[in-house]
């Protein structure tokens, strides 16, 4: 019985630091086992869309478990470097390492024990919650109910007792290594002064601005994402170099100016500052990071969530969009069809608008010539761009302001921004534009990346085959229909109560389908309710993974306040033998401290800033082009996240003080 005893008194003695690790590693689990207990659960597959959410979640859950194992060993090497003087003692003491071993093992089972078995029974009543969340942010009607998995509980399980095994090897090892003495004597070395390494803050320099220059620059929407991930892992190694090298670079230049340091406060404020941050850089550096990814994570996904209206509307300007193969009898049956279905599901339709138009793919040669060219790079992809030729007739049925073209005229819409045209090259045959159109059917220019379309109107239908021959002369059939065809678009809005436009789209939809000249139908509630789904599950995995995060700078804060703690309680001594007054030592503490602490948030914001033009890029590529929305969801998510960051300072501060 004298080794159980013993361990379990050593977490009792040592509940300061075990609480918060014990705590840590159970919302650790939580996270964990709730997430998987979501997406293995029986009534997860019957939910709408349920393959690509669990894709998604999956991810999310396996991100989850890589990050606490990282955070588990990371708090856990504080633990041991808090108790080296302990376990010297007991090797003083007679305790032989074999006998510290059995220790530590008990020690570790009974954290173990706690954290699992208290992590799998909130995680349940977390997991119960979340589902039910997640419903909701899905927009469904119906509510399915939760189900234990078994398969989530023998996961959670076998992860986290791998986790922890692991930690007591790691324990031991650094246990047998370590000489007795070295053991007690743990915290009492002397510390020399950290020189400054000017090469490595350098580094951390080059690695930021290459980060910042590249979130700036990059243009290319295909580029974005991979050049993003690029940004990323420059930004983790000049935060980490700026934080160990750069901070003493800066206080050893300040160091230098001597009539900037021999002043009694800045004296004393440099001096121990180097040293500050010699010892905090590292963890400062991970609290920065983490700090990042909450931010940039919750912004993208929060702001595609709120924004969805937004980017529906860009991607369906009308409720219901229909195109179907050109002729006047498919015309006929399809205005038929929409209106008996309106008659049926008693709803009424609004602006409705139906034109012929010929299609060509066409290759954006150069600024204002286009070509039917599909022999080129892969650099070129992003080059080609939909030509919709409309006859000035068709376009004066449905337009505010009548138009008269000449045979060499065109009137132009193109959806990307670029400069007007004023003259535009199709083939071999060149037109004057006679006007630059901003907006179309609803369409507005915009900075759009892969949906570049072009609305040409000419003088009649004579010159519209005439163009279109031009450009496509020497085509193969089968290249030729699949790149050009002639279309008629049916395009209209719904009015009535939400729940009956869903079920008329969904009816005239199915109507359509069983009609062979249907191409493509497209309906903006069809589309909406879709988008719950695939980024309301996005939006959730951002939630549980921003707390995860969250948690963790929390955490690192704490136990970065109890090693400063235990450092300046001597420290604090130290200042008052050699004249300084106590209310002037802790005023000086106390700055430091505050400086310490913020410069993460500081640098976490900075970044934030610098990946905003990427990340406004990124989100262009989901049609989300409303940059005021985008930074007025990174202003918020920053400031709640700063109140959070401040609360979590003032709260785990009390354990400073009182140590101090």
């Amino acid at each position: 019985m004298f080794y159980p005893k013993l361990a379990w008194n050593n977490l009792v003695k040592n509940r300061k630091s075990y609480i918060p690790y014990a705590l840590s590693c159970i919302f650790a689990i939580i996270t964990f086992f709730s997430l998987n207990s979501v997406y293995k659960s029986d009534s997860f597959k019957n939910i709408p869309h349920a393959e690509s959410l669990y894709l998604i979640l999956k991810l999310g859950s396996w991100v989850i478990a890589i990050f606490s194992t990282i955070f588990i060993f990371y708090t856990n090497n504080f633990l041991i470097k808090q108790r080296k003087k302990e376990l010297g003692l007991y090797s003083i003491l007679g305790l032989e390492k074999k006998h510290m071993a059995k220790v530590l093992f008990l020690e570790t089972v009974y954290m173990a024990v706690i954290s699992i078995t208290a992590g799998t029974l909130f995680g349940f009543l977390m997991g119960k919650l979340s589902f039910l969340g997640l419903q909701r942010l899905l927009k469904i009607d119906r509510v399915y109910e939760f189900t234990l998995s078994g398969k989530a509980i023998g996961t959670t399980i076998l992860l986290y007792c791998s986790i922890y095994a692991i930690v007591l090897v790691s324990n031991l090892f650094r246990v047998h290594m370590t000489k007795p003495i070295e053991l007690l004597k743990g915290g009492q070395h002397g510390e020399k002064e950290p020189k400054a390494s000017w090469l490595l803050a350098l580094v951390g320099v080059i690695t930021l601005g290459a980060a910042y220059y590249i979130s700036i620059t990059i243009q290319n929407p295909i580029e974005t994402i991979m050049m993003f991930f690029v940004a990323v892992i420059l930004v983790i190694i000049g935060t980490f170099c700026i934080f160990t090298a750069g901070s003493i670079v800066i206080l050893k230049l300040l160091k230098k100016n001597k009539s900037y340091y021999y002043r009694p406060k800045n004296f004393i404020s440099v001096s121990t500052m180097i040293y500050r941050m010699k010892q905090n850089a590292a963890g400062l550096s991970n609290i920065c990071i983490l700090s990042t990814m909450v931010l940039v994570m919750l912004t993208g996904s929060v702001a595609l969530y709120v924004g969805q209206k937004d980017v529906l509307y860009e991607q369906f300007p009308y409720h219901v969009m229909i195109t179907t193969k050109q002729s006047d009898k498919n015309e006929d049956i399809i205005n038929s069809l929409i209106k008996e279905q309106a008659e049926k599901d008693k709803v009424f339709i609004e602006d409705q608008v139906s034109c012929k138009y010929t299609m060509v793919l066409a290759l954006n040669k150069e600024k204002n010539t286009f070509v039917c060219d599909f022999d080129v790079s892969a650099n070129m992809a992003l080059k080609y761009c939909n030509l919709f030729f409309i006859d000035q007739e068709s376009y004066n049925k449905f337009a505010k302001e009548q138009i008269d073209l000449t045979e060499k005229q065109v009137l132009l819409f193109r959806k990307k921004k670029e400069k007007n045209y004023n003259t535009i090259l199709l083939g071999n045959q060149e037109f004057s534009v006679a006007y630059n159109m901003d907006s179309m059917l609803r369409s507005k220019r915009k900075n759009t990346a892969f949906d570049d379309y072009c609305y040409i109107v000419m003088k009649d239908e004579q010159v519209i085959t005439q163009v279109v021959k031009s450009m496509t002369e020497g085509l193969s059939g089968e290249t030729l229909e699949e790149f050009c065809g002639e279309k008629t678009f049916f395009f209209f809005d719904v009015k009535a109560e939400e729940e009956k436009r869903i079920q008329y789209t969904q009816s005239l939809m199915e109507k359509l389908d069983q009609e062979s000249f249907l191409l493509d139908f497209n309906s903006y509630y069809l589309s909406f309710r879709d988008w719950y789904y695939t980024f309301g599950g996005l939006l959730f995995l951002g939630v549980f993974l921003g707390l995860l995060f969250l948690m963790m700078a929390i955490l690192i804060i704490y136990y970065k306040q109890i090693s400063e703690g235990y450092e300046d309680h001597d420290r604090f001594l130290i200042m008052q033998k050699v004249g300084m007054s106590r209310s002037e030592v802790k005023s000086t503490i106390t700055k430091q401290v505050l400086m310490v602490f913020f410069l993460p948030l500081v640098f976490a914001v900075i970044h934030l800033a610098f990946a905003m033009p990427v990340l406004i890029r990124i989100l262009a590529l989901f049609s989300l082009y409303n940059t005021t929305l985008i930074l007025l969801c990174a202003a918020v998510i920053a400031l709640v996240f700063a109140v959070l960051y401040c609360i979590s300072y003032m709260a785990t501060a009390k354990a400073y003080f009182k140590l101090v």
